[in-house]
C-alpha cells in the first residue's frame, strides 16, 4: 500500500485529485488533505506519506517552502508539485526546492494521474530493492497475464523485454521483478520454457528439421536451440524425436 497526501488551499482541487486517486486502485491509501505546507507538516509527524502532491501558491507555508523541507525532513520521500501557472520561473524553483515531478493541474485528468502514481510507485518499490518488496495488487495480476497471454501468442519472434514491459505500462526492471513474484520464474527463462514445449510439439507432429523449428519458435541459430533444448530436456531435439518415434 502506498499512502499519499494531497496538500491544497482550493477544496474543489483537494477533493478531485481525492476522487481520482481512489479511481487509480486500492494499492494507493490518502492519508489526508491539507489546505496549506503547515498543516500538513504537522500531521507527518504523526503519519509519514510516501508521495506529497502539493500545490506551489498556499498560505503560510507554500509548495516550494514545504517540498525544501520535506527534502530535510524525509529522504525517500515522492514529492509532485502542482500549479495553475505556467510560467518557467515556477517549473525552475520546483525543480530547485527537490520536487520529483511538476505538471501543470490543466493538463491533469484521472488516467494521467494513474500514470504518474504508478511510475512512482514503481520507483519505490525498485528503491526498497529485491522482488521481495513489491505487493501483487489485483491490477498487476492482470498485467502479467496480460503479459504472458502476449508472449504465448508471439513468441514465434523476439519479445524483448522491453517490448513486453512497455506493453503493460511498467520499466523493464519494474516488470521483471514483478514478472519473477508472481510466477516464480524469470521473465527469459519462461519464453524459453514456451519455445521448448513448442518445440517438442513440433518435433513430434511434422517431419519439420531442426532449423526450421529453431525459426518458428522465434530462435535464429539452430545450434542455440539444439544447446536450449538439451538444457530444458536432457535429450538434443533428434534424440528427443527418435526416442519418442520408438516407443
Amino acid at each position: 500500500m502506498t499512502k499519499i497526501a494531497i496538500i491544497d488551499d482550493e477544496i474543489l482541487i483537494r477533493e478531485w485529485l481525492q476522487m481520482s486517486i481512489e479511481k487509480v486502485g486500492a494499492e494507493f491509501e490518502i492519508t489526508g488533505l491539507y489546505k496549506n505546507g503547515e498543516e500538513a507538516l504537522n500531521a507527518f509527524q504523526i503519519e509519514t506519506p510516501q508521495i506529497v502532491i502539493t500545490d506551489i501558491v498556499m498560505p503560510k507555508i507554500d509548495g516550494l517552502e514545504l517540498t525544501s523541507e520535506l527534502r530535510k525532513r524525509y529522504k525517500g520521500m515522492k514529492i509532485i508539485i502542482l500549479t495553475s501557472h505556467d510560467d518557467f520561473e515556477y517549473a525552475r524553483g520546483a525543480i530547485k526546492s527537490g520536487a520529483d515531478d511538476y505538471f501543470l493541474k490543466s493538463e491533469l485528468n484521472s488516467e494521467k494521474i494513474g500514470i504518474i502514481l504508478n511510475e512512482i510507485a514503481q520507483r519505490i518499490a525498485l528503491e526498497h530493492g529485491d522482488e521481495c518488496n513489491i505487493d501483487i495488487t489485483p491490477q498487476h495480476s492482470k498485467s502479467i497475464e496480460q503479459a504472458i497471454d502476449y508472449i504465448t501468442n508471439n513468441f514465434s519472434r523476439h519479445i524483448s523485454l522491453k517490448e513486453i514491459a512497455g506493453l503493460v505500462g511498467f520499466n523493464e526492471e519494474y516488470f521483471s521483478r514483478l514478472f519473477k513474484k508472481e510466477c516464480g520464474i524469470n521473465y527469459s527463462d519462461f519464453v524459453i520454457n514456451i519455445r521448448m514445449e513448442e518445440a517438442k510439439l513440433l518435433l513430434l507432429s511434422t517431419s519439420l528439421n531442426i532449423g526450421e523449428i529453431a525459426e518458428k519458435i522465434g530462435i535464429a541459430s539452430s545450434a542455440y536451440f539444439s544447446q536450449l533444448f538439451r538444457k530444458y530436456s536432457g535429450l538434443s531435439p533428434s534424440q528427443f524425436r527418435e526416442n519418442r518415434t520408438n516407443e
